[in-house]
C-alpha cells in the first residue's frame, strides 16, 4: 500500500492551487513555483531545495510547509514530514491535512493502531476528504484483520457516495464472507455500475448469483468476465464448471475449445475440456487430451482412471484394462480402482469394440479381484455393496448376493437398481413373496416403467396370484411397447395362469417370431403345448430350449416327462 494514500491526499485534496492558504510574496513566490515545477516532474531533489528556500525567505507559510510535508513523505524522510506537519498544527492552520500526512506516515512504518486513531478522530472533521478517509480506513481494517470495523466505514462510505466503485467492491467481499448474499449481490451490481469494465466484479457477482441458485444469470456474470478479460482462469473455470453440471456439453466445447487450440489452457482447463468431449461421447477427442496430460504429468491416478473409463466406454476392454492395472499398482487400497475390471471379468461391460480388443482377464483373474474388492468395500456404500451383491448374484452365490444386496436396499431403500436385483434375486430362489415386496415398492416410485410393470405382472403370473391385476399391468407395458417380445412372452404367461391355453399360444409365438431363439419362451410355450395335448410340439419346443440354454434342470425334467407321455401314447 505504499504511497497509496498520499496520492490520494495529493490528487483529492493537497495539489491545491499554490494560493490557496496563506499568501506567498517576492522572492519565496519564485521559489515555491520552481518546487512545484520539479515536482509535477517527479524530479522530488529538486523540489525539495526549493521549498526548502522558499521556506527560508517566508517562514510559517501553511502551502510551502505543505509542500515540503508532501516532498518529504515520497522521498520517505519521514521525520522530516512529522516536523512539517507538526508545524502546521501549532499553527493551527491545515489542522485536518496535517494529520492525515501525520497518519499515512505511521502506517508507512507499520503503526497501524497509532494511523487508525488519528484517522478516527478527524475523519469528520471540516476540510477532511471524508470519503478517502473512510477508504483508506477500511483498507487499514481489512489488513488488520478487523471486518467489522471495515464493515463499518465502508458502509459510512457509501452513504457518501452510494456509487464509489472501490467501496461498493470491497462491501460485496465482506458481505460475502458473512453470507449476507442479497446485499453482496447488490454491492456488486453497485460497483459493475461505477466500472462496467470491471471483470473482477462480474466474476464476484456471478459468484453470489451461483450460491444463491440464479444459475442462468450467474453464467451471463461468468461470461461477461471473460468477455472483458479472456485469459481469466477463475471465471473460465466456474462457467465451465456449470456448464458440465447443467449437461451444457456444447456450450463447455464452445467456451474450451478454442482456448485449447490456442494453446491458452491450462491443465485443469484440459481436463474439463476432455470431459465435456467425453459427455459428448468424442471419445477420441477425450482420450487425445488425456493421453497427452498422462504423458506429461506422469502416472496420475485420477488421469489413468478416466483413460480406463474412456477405453470400457469404446468397448476396448483390453486397453482400458491395462490402465486400470495400472491404476491399481498406483492405489492398490483403493476399492473403486477394482470396479472397472470386475465389470470386464464378469460380463458386465458389455461387447468388445473387436477380438483384439477382448478382454484376456480369465474367471480366476475375476475371482482374484473380487476377493481384493470385497476387502476394500465401504459396508456404509450402497454401491459398493450392490455392485458385489449383483456379481456373486451372476455367480450364482445367491447367499453372499443376498448379504450385500440387503444391506444395499438398507443403506438406499428407495434405490432402483437394488431393489431390481433383489427382485431378480428372490425370483430366482422362488421366494415370490419377496420379490413382490421389491418390485411392487418400485412400481409405487416408478409406476409408469414398462420394464417394472412387466416385470410386476410376471412375478404374480410365477406365483399365480391377481391374476387380473397382472394382465393390468402388462397391458400398460405392451400399450408403451407393443411390439417388445418378452413383455408378450409375460402377457401369454399370464394367460396360461388363467388356463386360456389358446389365446397364450397365440401371444407366445408371437414373442417368439420377435425374439427368436429365447430359453425361457422356448420352455412357456412348450409348457403351453403340453397342456394342449400337442405332445410332439411341446418337446420341440423343450429340445429348443435346452439346445440354448442346457443346464436348465428343470427344463430337462420337463422334456424326460413329454418323452415318456409320449412313449405311452403311442402303446
Amino acid at each position: 500500500m505504499k504511497k497509496l494514500f498520499f496520492i490520494i491526499l495529493t490528487f483529492a485534496l493537497l495539489q491545491q492551487a499554490p494560493l490557496s492558504g496563506g499568501e506567498i510574496d517576492g522572492q519565496g513566490m519564485l521559489y515555491y513555483m520552481k518546487g512545484s515545477f520539479f515536482e509535477a516532474r517527479n524530479d522530488l531533489m529538486h523540489a525539495y531545495t526549493y521549498y526548502i528556500y522558499a521556506d527560508r525567505y517566508q517562514k510559517d507559510n501553511e502551502v510551502i510547509l505543505f509542500a515540503l510535508a508532501r516532498v518529504t513523505f515520497d522521498m520517505e524522510k519521514y521525520d522530516e514530514t512529522r516536523r512539517y506537519a507538526q508545524r502546521m498544527i501549532e499553527l493551527g492552520k491545515k489542522d485536518g491535512e496535517a494529520k492525515l500526512i501525520l497518519a499515512e506516515v505511521e502506517f508507512r512504518e507499520g503503526n497501524r493502531e497509532k494511523a487508525v486513531t488519528i484517522f478516527e478522530e478527524i475523519k469528520d472533521s471540516p476540510g477532511v476528504p471524508q470519503l478517502e478517509v473512510r477508504k483508506f480506513l477500511a483498507r487499514v481494517y481489512i489488513e488488520m484483520k478487523d471486518e467489522e470495523k471495515a464493515r463499518q466505514v465502508l458502509e459510512e462510505a457509501r452513504a457518501i457516495d452510494p456509487s464509489d466503485l472501490f467501496t461498493n467492491y470491497r462491501l460485496g467481499f465482506i458481505y460475502a464472507e458473512e453470507n449476507e448474499i442479497d446485499k453482496a449481490i447488490e454491492a456488486f451490481r453497485g460497483a459493475i455500475g461505477s466500472n462496467p469494465g470491471l471483470a473482477s466484479a462480474h466474476l464476484a457477482l456471478g459468484s453470489m448469483l451461483l450460491h444463491k441458485g440464479e444459475r442462468e444469470e450467474a453464467k451471463r456474470s461468468f461470461n461477461r468476465a471473460i468477455e472483458l478479460e479472456p485469459g481469466n482462469r477463475n471465471a473460465i473455470r466456474d462457467l465451465a464448471d456449470l456448464y458440465y453440471e447443467d449437461d451444457q456439453i456444447e456450450e463447455g466445447i464452445s467456451l474450451l475449445e478454442p482456448l485449447y487450440l490456442e494453446k491458452d489452457l491450462d491443465q485443469a482447463g484440459k481436463i474439463s475440456l476432455g470431459r465435456f468431449y467425453y459427455r459428448s461421447e468424442k471419445y477420441d477427442m477425450a482420450l487425445a487430451i488425456f493421453t497427452n496430460i498422462l504423458e506429461s504429468s506422469g502416472e496420475n491416478p485420477s488421469i489413468l482412471r478416466i483413460i480406463s473409463e474412456i477405453e470400457l466406454e469404446k468397448g476396448n476392454f483390453r486397453s482400458g484394462c491395462s490402465y486400470i492395472k495400472r491404476l491399481i499398482r498406483l492405489e492398490p487400497e483403493n476399492f473403486t480402482n477394482y470396479i472397472g475390471l470386475l465389470l470386464v471379468a464378469f460380463d458386465f461391460a458389455g461387447e468388445p469394440s473387436s477380438p483384439d480388443e477382448a478382454s484376456d482377464l480369465s474367471l480366476e483373474d475375476g475371482k482374484r479381484y473380487l476377493v481384493e474388492a470385497e476387502r476394500l468395500h465401504d459396508a456404509d456404500s450402497a454401491g459398493d455393496n450392490y455392485l458385489l451383491g449383483t456379481i456373486y448374484r451372476k455367480l450364482e452365490d445367491y447367499d453372499r448376493a443376498g448379504g450385500y444386496l440387503l444391506r444395499s436396499e438398507q443403506i438406499r431403500p428407495d434405490d432402483h437398481r437394488t431393489l431390481m436385483e433383489l427382485a431378480v434375486l428372490f425370483q430366482q430362489y422362488k421366494k415370490y413373496d419377496e420379490a413382490i415386496k421389491r418390485i411392487s415398492h418400485l412400481h409405487e416410485i416408478s409406476p409408469g416403467d414398462p420394464s417394472i410393470l412387466n416385470f410386476y405382472g410376471y412375478l404374480l403370473a410365477e406365483k399365480g396370484d391377481r391374476l387380473d391385476f397382472a394382465e393390468e399391468l402388462l397391458s400398460q407395458a405392451l400399450n408403451s411397447e407393443p411390439r417388445n417380445g418378452y413383455f408378450l412372452d409375460s402377457m401369454g404367461w399370464i394367460k396360461y395362469r388363467q388356463g386360456d391355453y389358446q389365446n397364450a399360444l397365440k401371444i407366445l409365438m408371437e414373442a417368439i417370431e420377435i425374439v427368436g431363439d429365447d430359453p425361457v419362451i422356448w420352455e412357456h410355450l412348450g409348457d403351453i403345448y403340453s397342456k394342449l395335448e400337442m405332445f410332439d410340439r411341446a418337446r420341440d419346443a423343450y429340445t429348443r430350449s435346452i439346445d440354448i440354454d442346457s443346464e436348465k434342470e428343470e427344463v430337462l425334467q420337463k422334456l424326460t416327462e413329454i418323452n415318456e407321455t409320449l412313449l405311452r401314447v403311442e402303446k
